[in-house]
């Protein structure tokens, strides 16, 4: 019996059919643990359903020439963290749900709409950033299926994406469990947005960026950071605490 491990794409590859049109499985791939995409010329399409259920499927690496991911594509698979690629404006419905073990994801900055169910039972995933450039989120897009879910929520639109479903967009139906961090002086921009108002209580400004203070209020030196990063406040900027995220959206501690 054939044994894939990993699975290496061609930079000349330019499209993977749905796994109903031609994409055919070898016996044990579903085994796989390793995907990667070498980055080529051409736009690269991935269709419906491609690496649906390889459960021991743990890594992936998307190239940047990926310019659509279809449906499903890595539903029920065992990734534990992805980067999407910068080309991908749309994550479709159910793209990565039934990921139980992803726990970070990185968003691309000129993504517009993610699909209902995208990472719906992604219980990991306790913290998500969402690009400026987005403009919906489909129902129960980060719905938990068990556990905690969702925690946080950071959210640099100015204007509140338009939000499908009800309350269980986000979280395990459960207004509490999510924390929605928007963009300085947009507080009530959301709490009076259409579906946002159900998280009015949770929704609080926390200054995302170092975009939203006056470069003059504050310092952080050196760049690049190496092991120590000096942060210097001017007097009287009402700034009551940092956090600092990384690349991958994880608190630095």
């Amino acid at each position: 019996r054939l044994h894939i491990d990993s699975l290496v794409f061609h930079s000349s590859l330019r499209k993977i059919n749905a796994l109903n049109e031609g994409w055919i499985i070898p016996e044990d791939t579903v085994l796989c643990r390793y995907v990667e995409f070498k980055d080529g010329p051409d736009p690269l399409e991935l269709g419906d359903n491609c690496f649906l259920g390889f459960s021991h499927l743990t890594t992936v690496v998307l190239s940047d020439n990926i310019t659509q991911i279809g449906k499903s594509c890595f539903e029920l698979t065992g990734l534990q963290q992805v980067v999407i690629p910068p080309l991908i404006d749309t994550i479709p419905e159910s793209c990565f749900a039934a990921c139980t073990d992803l726990s970070s994801v990185v968003l691309p900055s000129q993504l517009t709409a993610i699909g209902r169910f995208a990472f719906a039972g992604a219980d990991m995933l306790a913290q998500v950033s969402i690009p400026a450039s987005v403009t919906s989120i489909g129902s129960k897009a980060f719905l938990a299926t068990s556990g905690q879910g969702l925690r946080f929520l950071d959210i640099y639109c100015e204007v509140p994406p338009t939000l499908e479903g009800s309350s269980s967009s986000f979280a395990f139906n459960k207004q509490d469990t999510v924390h929605v961090r928007v963009p300085c002086g947009k507080t009530s921009v959301y709490q009076s947005a259409t579906g946002w108002s159900t998280y009015n209580n949770f929704i609080y400004e926390e200054c995302v960026g170092v975009e939203d203070h006056e470069k003059a209020e504050f310092k952080v030196y050196p760049n690049p950071v190496h092991d120590v990063v000096m942060v210097e406040l001017s007097n009287g900027t009402g700034i009551a605490n940092i956090a600092l995220y990384d690349l991958q959206g994880r608190l630095v501690e």
